[in-house]
């Protein structure tokens, strides 16, 4: 079994102080990745491979684009990435993803998609 691990160093400024960031998420299936290219306006959709849910999303895009997700919550819920999103919902798996250029703008995307155990 895999697990996804998520650290880094959070830095409070002006004060100074900072906080480790320590997740570890065991899963069920191996984390899948893929480029994108979004060449027209209209919404790509991502192929979620067959998985039911989505529980870790990583997306790395070369210019602004937005992440259209679905989960229990609602359908179509935007999200702006300008470079780096990183998205972890442990009990709340994304059932759908799209992505959405800017208008005009060719933007390409790495997607990295996991599923918890």
């Amino acid at each position: 079994m895999s697990t996804l691990l998520i650290q880094g160093t959070v830095f409070e400024l002006p004060a100074g102080v900072s906080k480790v960031f320590d997740r570890r998420i065991a899963l069920a299936r191996e984390a899948s990745s893929r480029v994108i290219a979004l060449t027209s306006d209209s919404p790509v959709a991502v192929n979620l491979d067959g998985w039911t849910g989505i529980h870790a999303l990583e997306l790395q895009a070369d210019t602004k684009i937005v992440a259209l997700i679905t989960t229990a919550d609602g359908a179509n819920q935007a999200l702006p990435v300008d470079d780096l999103l990183v998205l972890v919902s442990r009990t709340t798996p994304i059932t759908a993803l799209s992505l959405v250029r800017v208008t005009g703008q060719s933007a390409t995307v790495k997607v990295t998609l996991a599923q918890k155990a």
